[in-house]
């Protein structure tokens, strides 16, 4: 009996802690540190770094035969400052300064899987309607 309550009160501990760790990673005012599979819908971007205070680096490993666009671009100004496209199945290390935003731009007719490993927490992730980088310059 004894062990039955000690045991009940490990798995109880165990979900409510597993419980906080997802919704850290699913809520989009915290951050994100170490690897998560990101899908991003057809026509989407997934914007990554938005509440940065801090320069960090990103991995990004393309699970998609797709490719898609790589923008690094400056809160303030909104001009790109880096960029490039990432073949399917290909891999790249992007360096983010403080004042920037990541934009993955998944220009396909297909959802894309990218993993991103962050060596540091990230603050700010959401998806974003495909253009509104663009639009946002005018």
């Amino acid at each position: 009996m004894k062990y039955t309550i000690k045991l009940k009160a490990l798995v109880a501990l165990t979900v409510i802690s597993l419980f906080t760790v997802l919704s850290s990673l699913t809520n989009n005012n915290m951050g994100l540190l170490g690897a998560a599979n990101v899908t991003i819908p057809a026509n989407q971007e997934f914007v990554l770094g938005e509440y940065q205070k801090s320069g960090y680096r990103a991995r990004l490993i393309n699970k998609s035969d797709l490719g898609f666009e790589v923008l690094v671009v400056d809160k303030i100004t909104n001009e790109r400052t880096q960029g490039f496209g990432l073949d399917g199945k290909g891999s790249a290390t992007v360096h983010i300064r403080k004042n920037e935003k990541v934009l993955l731009k998944n220009t396909n007719d297909e959802d894309i899987l990218v993993k991103v490993k962050l060596m540091t927490e990230v603050q700010g992730m959401r998806y974003q309607e495909l253009g509104a980088y663009e639009k946002s310059e005018e």
